[in-house]
């Protein structure tokens, strides 16, 4: 009797011992709002990104090298690429032995589906427009029987339209899987099951998802990206409030949290169960200054030059205006550096230091009087033919570090004799106005694609680039990014970025405020994380937990 009783406490303690073991296999990450779906087609949100990179497999994947400030571009689930001389054909071999989630086999059929879905205009994917370098239709959508020659189930040769200079970005996309759609109109495509349970080929698998709580994922041990080490189960878990997910942290009940605040940094430093990464800033604020008359163009959709921030001197003398380095010092506790142009400094090889514009009210004064800008009249507001120096400057509520600098900056303009008033607005709001050109100043943040991609911001065409808020032109600048889209060189493409680069920091149709690193607290089990501006989460299969 007492030998069975001993056999019962060790089995007891052989069994508590087992579910601790697995308990500490579990990572667990604070959102701060749920997913609206897991198809990586309508991923639009980061965190959404973030969960559908572990659930998909792409043809390729980068790793961030932050010694060259480059992406570097692999294989994933592709065996063999293969460009021909002239890089108008890629030869793409998958890796033998793929299979989705439910044991159907994974062909290049997956990936011919998957790319006609994309660009299809129906879908609206967030991938729509992504495809130019591909024979398409009128509408964007690839045209598959002239993109795509089927090999066999494993092999595929893409050609891209003559005269294109294709990369491997462009067949970057996650691989969805066509036999679950068989059935299903493109219109059902929004509200297919898959979007909620959907059937995957990533290293982890889909597990559960109780809404606004958890999201979670299973380590697939078959994949060929996971080893023994990989935490065994991921949780997405959803937590509004940023002091609640950093009181979690603190307790343990979660693993990682990102956008963690620059005081509650120098707060965590002291623990020692919790270790600080730092994305070095590849996002930041600046203050736009729309080059047009919003009332003009609103009115008989006519671009004339603003009369206050037409002119480059006038939109330089307001970047010697405004104080940045109190708003870096004092709210930002010096997590992140002073912008003057949109290539951050991450970006090595294409980015070469400029002078700051320090802050300088005197500066400011001076070139706002060689413009003709004076105070006239005595009221203490300067003046030009008649145009008082007034306006209203727009910001997105619910930010307070653009609330505290927006305090700042009215002041500092207000102490040269410029009127402003801040006006805080609903982001939905906030967002129909931008694209409506409708604001002469505000105040908002940008976060630079990788790889660099300046066209989208900075072309001159408003039809090719709607969120050129500002309505910026330099015949100059379009010809240098006409000129990147040629076939050139690396060192080439980092000559042209550093040109536009120049000319955008001498006419400042911004003001570049400052880059912001994004600071990702995580829990000292966590081994082999790599902190990068992919993001905080980014290959976490490479991980270990101890």
């Amino acid at each position: 009797m007492k030998k069975i009783l001993i056999l019962t406490v060790l089995a007891i303690i052989s069994i508590s011992c087992s579910e601790d073991s697995g308990e500490k296999n579990y990572l667990t990450i604070g959102i701060r709002s749920d997913a609206e779906t897991l198809n990586p087609m309508y991923a639009f949100q980061p965190h959404e990104g973030s969960i559908t990179e572990l659930l998909f497999l792409s043809i390729v994947r980068h790793e961030w090298n932050a010694e060259k400030g480059i992406l570097e571009s692999f294989p994933m689930l592709a065996d063999t690429l293969l460009w021909k001389d002239d890089r108008s054909k890629l030869y793409i071999k998958i890796k033998d032995g793929l299979s989705w989630s439910d044991s159907v086999k994974l062909t290049v059929d997956d990936i011919i589906f998957s790319f006609d879905v994309y660009s299809d205009p129906e879908i609206q994917s967030r991938a729509l427009g992504f495809f130019t370098n591909y024979f398409t239709d009128e509408t964007g959508k690839v045209i598959v029987e002239k993109s795509f020659n089927r090999i066999s189930d494993t092999q595929l040769e893409i050609n891209f339209r003559p005269g294109s200079h294709p990369t491997y970005f462009d067949v970057d996309q996650p691989i969805i899987p066509r036999h679950v759609f068989d059935g299903l109109s493109r219109e059902e495509f929004v509200q297919a099951q898959f979007n909620i349970t959907p059937v995957t080929s990533g290293p982890y698998g889909f597990e559960s998802w109780k809404k606004n709580q958890s999201i979670v994922l299973e380590k697939n041990n078959s994949s060929f990206l996971i080893n023994p080490e990989s935490p065994g189960r991921i949780i997405f878990k959803v937590i509004p409030d940023y002091n609640s997910r950093l009181l979690q942290l603190q307790k343990g009940e979660i693993d990682i949290l990102t956008d963690l605040k620059p005081e509650d940094a120098e707060e965590l430093k002291t623990n020692n169960q919790i270790s600080l990464g730092v994305i070095d800033g590849r996002e930041y604020d600046y203050i736009g200054w729309n080059n047009i008359d919003p009332d003009i163009y609103k009115k008989r959709g006519i671009m004339e030059s603003n009369k206050i921030f037409g002119s480059n001197n006038v939109r330089v003398a307001m970047t010697y205006a405004l104080n940045r380095m109190e708003v870096l010092d004092n709210f930002l506790y010096n997590y992140g550096q002073i912008a003057d142009a949109p290539i951050s400094s991450i970006f090595v090889d294409a980015y070469d230091s400029l002078a700051t514009y320090e802050y300088g009210p005197e500066k400011a004064s001076e070139i706002l009087k060689s413009e003709g800008w004076t105070d006239s009249d005595g009221d203490g507001i300067i003046d030009k033919d008649g145009t008082k120096f007034s306006f209203k400057m727009l910001v997105p509520s619910g930010n307070s570090r653009r609330k505290f600098a927006a305090t700042i900056f009215s002041n500092n303009l207000k102490e040269i004799g410029i009127d402003v008033s801040v006006e805080f607005l609903e982001m939905n709001t906030f967002l129909d106005g931008l694209f409506n050109k409708e604001f002469d100043a505000w105040m908002v943040g940008w976060q630079i694609p990788i790889p660099i991609d300046l066209r989208i911001q900075w072309y001159s065409d408003p039809n090719a680039t709607p969120v050129n808020f500002s309505s910026y032109g330099n015949p100059v600048v379009d010809s240098l990014l006409d000129a990147l889209d040629m076939d050139v060189s690396t060192p080439e493409r980092n000559n042209l970025l550093k040109k536009i680069n120049e000319i955008i920091y001498n006419e400042q149709p911004y003001t570049f405020l400052y880059w912001i690193d994004n600071i990702v607290a995580y829990n000292r089990r966590i081994h082999n994380i790599n902190v990068n501006p992919l993001g905080a989460i980014h290959s976490c299969w490479e991980w270990e937990l101890k």
